[in-house]
Order: C-alpha cells, then sequence, then structure tokens
C-alpha cells in the first residue's frame, strides 16, 4: 500500500525524467502500482470489501438493538448504561444454554457504534 509520500516520490520522480520501470525497481513497488499512482490525482482511502464477522458479538446483536431501540422510548433516567446492557445479554445468553460470556468492549463497542 502506498502512502501519501509515496505519492510525492513517484510524481517527483516521474517529473524529472526517471521511466516507469526506473521508478518500479527504485522504490520498490510494481510498475502497475506505479502508473496507479500517477494517474489518481489524490490517494484512495482503504475501504474493505466485505463486513468483518463479530464471532463472540454475533448472536447478541439482536438482543442488543432491541435494548437501545427500547431505550429510545424510555425516559432518560431509565435507560440502559452499556454496562446494564451487557448483563442483560449475557444473562439471556446463559439462560439458553450458553456460555455466559461477551467481551464487554465488544459489545460497548456495538452499543456505541448502532447509536
Amino acid at each position: 500500500m502506498l502512502t501519501v509520500e509515496d505519492y510525492g516520490v513517484i510524481r517527483r520522480a516521474h517529473r524529472d525524467g526517471m521511466s516507469i520501470r526506473a521508478i518500479a525497481r527504485k522504490f520498490r513497488h510494481s510498475r502497475r502500482k506505479v502508473r496507479d499512482a500517477m494517474a489518481a490525482p489524490e490517494p484512495q482511502p482503504y475501504t474493505r470489501t466485505k463486513e468483518r464477522d463479530a464471532p463472540k458479538l454475533g448472536p447478541f446483536k439482536p438482543v442488543i438493538d432491541q435494548i437501545l431501540t427500547d431505550d429510545e422510548q424510555a425516559p432518560p433516567k431509565q435507560r440502559h448504561a452499556a454496562s446494564g446492557g451487557r448483563r442483560r445479554t449475557t444473562a439471556g445468553a446463559a439462560g439458553r444454554g450458553r456460555k455466559a460470556r461477551s467481551a464487554s468492549p465488544t459489545a460497548c463497542g456495538w452499543s456505541r457504534n448502532a447509536n
């Protein structure tokens, strides 16, 4: 992956008269990457091709989403903090024959991003 500085170095080298092959050899990038760097007006940001799996949090996502939608309609003093949501999800899992284990930072992150 090229950094912003790499883009600048490649463009300056080409402007100074180096061939694409020489640039690729000197900076240890493929000729295709050198051509892409010269053609793009600015570096392209990294994007994921598919969503990441959540092996620990996966079974709890519907429960957390339900808690969050219920909290939107509840009065402010009756809403759940992230720790309260964790207690509800782990208690529900223990009742369904699963291990009552969920990563607190993971659950807190999901509830924070869901809002």
